[in-house]
């Protein structure tokens, strides 16, 4: 993050945090639309347990979807309380940053026409 100019990195960021929205609401469809069904439907011609008839399709077969969906969500939040920080509370703190890449940019310039002399 550092190597990077704050607003590129601001942006990537949103960018990121647009994505993980995305897949969040994906995910969460695709999880509401199978627990929704019965499973009846789901299994098909395949013979389920009496115990199962009638019954909607449980949850405890989604269980590695939910967690995916529970660590996009963390990553989420995460991405989107950086991004606020950055913002926000001037994070970094941004003006040093700044001076930072200004100074790294100049360095690497001096460099490059040294190495051409």
């Amino acid at each position: 993050m550092p190597v990077l100019p704050p607003e590129e990195v601001i942006a990537l960021l949103r960018q990121r945090a647009a994505r993980l929205a995305a897949m969040t609401a994906e995910i969460e469809t695709h999880l509401a639309a199978i627990t929704a069904q019965d499973i009846e439907a789901v299994a098909g011609d395949e013979p389920i347990p009496p115990a199962l008839a009638g019954r909607k399709f449980p949850p405890l077969f989604v269980v590695e979807a939910e967690f995916r969906l529970a660590l996009i969500k963390a990553e989420l939040a995460f991405v989107q309380e950086l991004v606020r920080r950055l913002v926000e509370d001037g994070w970094g703190p941004l003006t040093l940053w700044r001076d930072l890449q200004t100074a790294a940019a100049r360095n690497h310039k001096t460099a490059g026409e040294h190495a051409m002399s």
